[in-house]
């Protein structure tokens, strides 16, 4: 009991310096709770954080994390768990695995978070069941809503612009309210501008970039050059990425 309870404070320790960027300190301190306990799950799993991140180790982050799973409680630490081992297996191209394991979590209820679900419906694209992918997108887009998340990476993400039910749920929901300028609401039209000049309804998108300019006037030379580059390359028939992360 005294060795369980003195792992578990080191595990804690461990998060703690990895939210401070200190990853020997928490390197340190997982290796210390795997001492006391060798199968402590939290320490398992942040010890895996560490080793993901270098392809010589990933291997052994994927047995850890296998061995964690079964022993973590907090649905924060579940969700962690399943989204690094989906992220170190498509490292390893081990996609129909990853595809597999995220299917079974996912459909046992055992993990769910957004990252997960653009896992698995990417890779359920990439294996030709398409139709799959998108029945995942109708059927979590509208609760995600309200926090933007799902749609947000889904859409965004290389290539699913192109499911053909994207355009049609955006234009059966609110996607924002001018009496918000917050960040949530200006993604959410920027999401609505992006998914409309990717289908290449150039006018639907322009609106959307009219909209960002009103409520956000301090970048109105931003969205004045993405109007004229949309109308420049509706012409030509040239569909170049923009990201959020560029305005």
């Amino acid at each position: 009991m005294v060795s369980c309870g003195s792992a578990s404070r080191k595990a804690d320790e461990g998060f703690q310096f990895l939210e401070q960027k200190k990853e020997i300190s928490a390197l340190d301190a997982f290796n210390e709770a795997l001492r006391d306990d060798p199968d402590h799950p939290r320490a398992l799993l942040g010890i895996s954080i560490l080793m993901s991140r270098n392809e010589l180790t990933r291997p052994i982050a994927l047995r850890n994390l296998r061995n964690a799973m079964p022993g973590l409680s907090r649905e924060k630490d579940k969700n962690l768990a399943c989204e690094l081992t989906a992220d170190v297996m498509i490292a390893e191209k081990q996609e129909e695995a990853a595809l597999i394991f995220l299917q079974e979590k996912i459909g046992k209820k055992e993990c769910n978070s957004e990252k997960l679900l653009f896992y698995l419906t990417d890779l359920l694209r990439k294996s030709g069941q398409s139709k799959n992918a998108e029945e995942i997108l109708k059927k979590n887009v509208r609760p995600a809503m309200k926090k933007i998340g799902i749609l947000h990476a889904l859409i965004l993400a290389k290539d699913l612009y192109l499911y053909p039910g994207a355009v049609p749920i955006l234009e059966n929901m609110k996607l924002y309210d001018l009496s918000q300028n917050t960040e949530a609401n200006r993604k959410k039209i920027f999401l609505n501008m992006l998914v409309y000049y990717k289908s290449g309804n150039i006018p639907k998108a322009q609106e959307g970039a009219r909209l960002l300019e009103k409520i956000h006037p301090e970048e109105k030379a931003a969205y004045e050059k993405m109007l004229k580059n949309m109308q420049y390359r509706a012409l030509t028939f040239t569909w170049p990425e923009f990201t959020w992360e560029e305005l």
